[in-house]
């Protein structure tokens, strides 16, 4: 009503509506990675799902109910890693590169130490929050060692995010995009086979935690080897 009797200072237009190819390139910049980051993650579940079946529709349903029990940290952390991206990106623009690697490090610290704490409440209070789901013993049993198994990923994977929230801050979705491709297809669907073809279901339900572990590791790696770059560069200029 406001709109069409044009009462507002602002009144949207569709003759002002146009596409500009720069917009739309870098819409698709961030689109693109993005989508196939799901399409990545879909494609290890059903890897997961179809070697994990063999073991029965308990341990299926075990990954299942603990991947809905970690849900809820998941949102936490994707959050956190959230709320430093503009600071960060702030200071990268206003190339104050040591203020923004401090701002990386603490983050970092500070997300990791409460993701060590969640873990161990999680660790500690497996049975119970298993128990919500199943009263069977065996039920219980098999479905707390896949929850402990998972979240081994805590603490690790904040920082991951972190590294791919910086990217995203700074206008880098491709360095963003790699970290997701190394994770998926370099490092956790092989980890599914070879530890289900070594140890079965015993250590397939560590093999996203080992991913994470190493994925951090590049991840940081990569950041701070590009973080080097852009100072020498502009050492160079000025």
């Amino acid at each position: 009503y406001y709109y069409v009797r044009k009462k507002t200072i602002l009144t949207p237009s569709i003759k002002l509506l146009k596409f500009d190819k720069n917009i739309i390139k870098e819409i698709m910049l961030v689109w693109i990675p993005h989508t196939l980051e799901q399409f990545f993650t879909t494609v290890a579940m059903i890897v997961l799902n179809n070697l994990a079946v063999i073991y029965g529709e308990i341990t299926i349903a075990a990954m299942c109910v603990a991947n809905k029990i970690m849900t809820f940290w998941t949102y936490i952390y994707q959050w956190m890693a959230a709320w430093c991206q503009p600071l960060i990106g702030y200071n990268y623009w206003a190339k104050n590169y040591s203020r923004m690697k401090e701002l990386i490090k603490s983050w970092t610290l500070v997300s990791t130490a409460i993701e060590i704490v969640i873990m161990i409440l999680f660790w500690t209070f497996a049975p119970y929050l298993i128990s919500v789901f199943s009263n069977s013993e065996e039920v219980i049993h098999i479905w707390s060692k896949t929850l402990r198994a998972f979240i081994w990923i805590f603490p690790f994977v904040s920082s991951t995010s972190i590294v791919r929230n910086t990217f995203n801050a700074i206008w880098k979705p491709l360095y963003a995009f790699s970290i997701t491709f190394i994770r998926q297809l370099i490092l956790y669907i092989p980890f599914l086979w070879l530890f289900n073809k070594i140890w079965q279901y015993d250590w397939l339900i560590f093999a996203q935690p080992m991913t994470e572990f190493i994925c951090m590791f590049i991840s940081l790696r990569l950041l701070f080897n590009f973080l080097r770059k852009q100072e020498r560069c502009e050492k160079i200029i000025y």
